[in-house]
C-alpha cells in the first residue's frame, strides 16, 4: 500500500513519499491474511466466527490449499492459522469487469482467540457510499510494483470519491453501482498494491468495502476500486446462514 502527495486532477503528479504506516492488529481484529500453501497472497475480513469475505478475483489465483492467519499484524508469525474448508464465489462475478468481485470463505473451525473479532457489516443501511468519507484500507501489500509483501500490517487513509470522478480515471472501465472508489484525502493519495486485494476498506470500523482493483501499484492517477459490501447483503446472509454477524450502528 503506497502513499503519494498530489493534487487530484487525475494527471497532476508530485513527489512520492512513504507508504501507509504500520498499524496494530488490535485496531483491525477482523483482518486476515489469505494464504496458499502457507504463503500470503491476498487479504480477507472475518464477518462471523466461521465465514470471511474476500474478493473473487483473489480466488482466480488459487483455489486449493487455502488457509488464513488471524490475530496478528505480522505476516509470518503470531496469531492463529485456520484452514479454509470451502469458498463461494458470487455467481455474477465478471472476471473482465470485476463486477460482483466478492467471495465467501468458510473455515474448518470457528475463528477465535485474542486479537480476533468479527467486522461490523452495513446491513442496516444498504445505501450507496457517500463521497468524502475517510476510508481505512489495510493490508500487507507490496510498497512498490514487484516488491515483496510487507512484514507488518499497513494502513492507509484515503477518502471516498464520487462514482463520476472515478469513472473519469478509468474511461475504458465501468464503475458499477456495486463499486465505490477511494483515492483522495486532502492532497494525499494512497493506492492498494499486490497483496492488499481482498482485504477490508472500513469507515469508522464498518466494513463498507473489499479492496478489488485499481491502476498499477504506485500510480499517481488512479484511485482504488472497492466492492461495496452492502450491495451483497442478501447473498451473504443466504449463503452463510450466519446469525452471529454484527451490524454497523445507524448514524
Amino acid at each position: 500500500m503506497r502513499t503519494f502527495y498530489f493534487i487530484f486532477a487525475f494527471i497532476g503528479v508530485a513527489q512520492a513519499i512513504s507508504s501507509g504506516h504500520n498499524t496494530t492488529i488490535m485496531r483491525h481484529q477482523w483482518q486476515l491474511s489469505l494464504r496458499h500453501k502457507g504463503e500470503h497472497f491476498c487479504g480477507a475480513s472475518l464477518i462471523s466466527k466461521q465465514w470471511a469475505l474476500t474478493s473473487a478475483s483473489c480466488l482466480n489465483q488459487h483455489t486449493s490449499d487455502l488457509s488464513v492467519r488471524a490475530g496478528s499484524a505480522n505476516l509470518t508469525s503470531g496469531g492463529y492459522i485456520i484452514d479454509v474448508d470451502d469458498f463461494v464465489i458470487h455467481p455474477k462475478y465478471n472476471k473482465k469487469t470485476y463486477n460482483s468481485d466478492i467471495a465467501l470463505l468458510k473455515f474448518a473451525k470457528e475463528v477465535e482467540g485474542s486479537n480476533v473479532s468479527i467486522a461490523l457489516v452495513p446491513f442496516h443501511d444498504t445505501s450507496d457510499v457517500s463521497d468524502h468519507k475517510g476510508v481505512a484500507m489495510t493490508g500487507w501489500g507490496a510498497l512498490e510494483q514487484g516488491e515483496n509483501f510487507t512484514e507488518v500490517l499497513q494502513m492507509g487513509y484515503p477518502s471516498s470519491i464520487s462514482r463520476s470522478s472515478c469513472q473519469m480515471a478509468y474511461p475504458t472501465k465501468i464503475i458499477s453501482l456495486n463499486m465505490f472508489c477511494a483515492g483522495v484525502y486532502d492532497v494525499q493519495n494512497i493506492t492498494a498494491c499486490d497483496g492488499d486485494f481482498g482485504g477490508p476498506a472500513t469507515f469508522t470500523n464498518c466494513l463498507q468495502g473489499i479492496i478489488s482493483w485499481g491502476g498499477q501499484c504506485g500510480s499517481f492517477q488512479n484511485p482504488t476500486v472497492m466492492t461495496r459490501v452492502a450491495a451483497f447483503k442478501d447473498w451473504i446472509l443466504t449463503t452463510t446462514g450466519a446469525t452471529d454477524y454484527l451490524n454497523c450502528p445507524l448514524v
